[in-house]
């Protein structure tokens, strides 16, 4: 008699709960006020630390494209200090007439002529030229088109020569 009487009681339990519980919640939102504060904590705490990347991001690609005078170390990353891998080398085309590019002539950290000239990108953001001697690389720049900035660096050294906005 108990087992049947407290078997009673669970299904009457559990219909009154199924009958009182809506399933059709539609647009309403029905988690305790506490709850939904958590859950606005922590979407807000993701979406800072997505902004704040996203805004980093933008700081360095813009850190490429700055007018101003004033240039620092910053602005050069590792990549740029980087030398070209054989593949780029290979793909790259070689360059034996400088004059069509400006930013060369506005240098004079060394004579392009008596390099063996590799122009590894050409897009409308930037220009890239690695320049071998006897096989080894030894100067590379960057020439960002917008900002007019060029980046001059000795791979042999692997020291930035220049980092300036030309004329």
């Amino acid at each position: 008699m108990k087992k049947m009487s407290k078997l009673l009681i669970a299904s009457s339990l559990s219909l009154v709960l199924a009958a009182c519980g809506n399933t059709d919640s539609g647009d309403e939102d029905l988690t305790p006020e506490t709850d939904q504060t958590e859950d606005t904590e922590s979407t807000e705490d993701t979406n800072t630390a997505e902004e704040t990347e996203d805004t980093e991001e933008s700081a360095e690609n813009e850190s490429d494209t700055t007018d101003s005078e004033e240039a620092s170390d910053e602005d050069v990353s590792d990549d740029d200090m980087a030398s070209a891998d054989e593949e780029e080398l290979e793909s790259a085309e070689k360059v034996s007439d400088h004059g069509e590019y400006e930013e060369l002539s506005a240098q004079d950290f060394f004579n392009p002529e008596d390099y063996t000239s590799h122009l590894v990108v050409d897009n409308p953001g930037k220009r890239i030229f690695v320049f071998e001697d006897d096989g080894q690389q030894a100067y590379k720049t960057i020439y960002i088109k917008k900002a007019n900035r060029l980046k001059i660096i000795d791979l042999k050294n692997d020291d930035l020569l220049m980092n300036e906005i030309i004329d």
